[in-house]
């Protein structure tokens, strides 16, 4: 072997512990970014749900004010004609 052989091999050498560590790197990567969009997806739903929980109590407690006042108008006395 020729001294310009020994430099090609160290050059690829070290050029395929980089690729390595880079691909090591990589896949850490995308885990966390794997990680990280269940994260998104869930807190998005909980927020959406959260919504949903919100806009239904409004709507209750407008029912339930609507129900009373008309309760209230039923349950007022009537008041007594006069006979003419």
């Amino acid at each position: 072997m020729k001294w310009w052989d020994y430099i090609i091999s160290a050059i690829s050498a070290v050029g395929t512990i980089f690729s390595l560590i880079g691909a090591y790197k990589s896949n850490v990567y995308y885990q966390n970014s794997k990680q990280l969009t269940i994260y998104a997806n869930t807190n998005s739903a909980f927020i959406e749900s959260q919504k949903i929980i919100t806009t239904l109590t409004e709507m209750l407690k407008l029912g339930n004010r609507i129900q009373s006042k008309n309760l209230q108008f039923l349950l007022r006395p009537r008041r007594q004609l006069h006979k003419l």
